[in-house]
């Protein structure tokens, strides 16, 4: 009986996603993303603060790198070939692509805490729209 062609390059598929993965230092990334979430949270939300302890211990319980590290695998074999995969470990092995993979979490978390920064200087606004959507559903019979 001859081995399963599809099943084999699917094995190879994955094989190159999990070297991606390693080469990019993933599980760390993954662990610093996931703090870096975790004080953005609570510095957007003081009220969670004495909570800090309790929800890290949730996450540490939960929402691990063996939790999610299937998912990692199979979504990055959706969007990239087995080809692209490899030539993405290369790339993370380079002093550059290790410093990119250094680099993703903190900046992550950056580009987070500016997107959120944005939102509540215009948060007024927000509210306005919102206030204005509210009373013309109210005004039409929508609410």
């Amino acid at each position: 009986m001859s081995a399963d062609p599809a099943a084999a390059q699917s094995r190879s598929h994955a094989a190159a996603a999990e070297e991606m993965l390693t080469a990019m230092q993933a599980r760390q990334m993954f662990e610093d993303a996931r703090e870096g979430a975790l004080r953005a949270q609570i510095s957007a939300n003081p009220a969670l603060a004495p909570y800090e302890e309790v929800m890290r211990g949730f996450f540490d319980d939960f929402l691990t790198w063996e939790a999610v590290h299937d998912d990692y695998v199979r979504l990055h074999m959706a969007r990239f070939t087995e080809a692209e995969l490899r030539e993405l470990a290369a790339f993370y092995r380079t002093p550059l692509g290790r410093r990119m993979a250094e680099e993703s979490a903190a900046l992550g978390v950056e580009l987070s805490l500016v997107g959120q920064r944005i939102v509540e200087s215009n948060q007024a606004e927000l509210v306005r729209r919102i206030t204005a959507v509210t009373n013309g559903a109210a005004d039409s019979g929508g609410w």
